[in-house]
């Protein structure tokens, strides 16, 4: 994972620890974000140009592969 994505994670993490989720809830929350950034890199997007539909793709195709597995 690149170096700005892992502080992003981190930055989600801090976030996320310190509204006193879960941290259980906290570690699927990062893990997720991983994915999603991983993702983004796949397709040669940066996070500044994300539009809510390539967010919608993801959680569709993310869906899809859960239902096969």
């Amino acid at each position: 994972m690149p170096a700005d994505h892992e502080t992003l994670i981190s930055r989600l993490d801090g976030a996320l620890t310190q509204q006193r989720y879960s941290p259980v809830l906290v570690r699927n929350y990062c893990s997720y974000a991983g994915q999603f950034l991983r993702h983004l890199d796949g397709l040669g997007l940066a996070l500044e140009s994300v539009t809510p539909a390539d967010v919608s793709d993801y959680l569709c195709l993310a869906a899809r592969r859960f239902r096969e597995r």
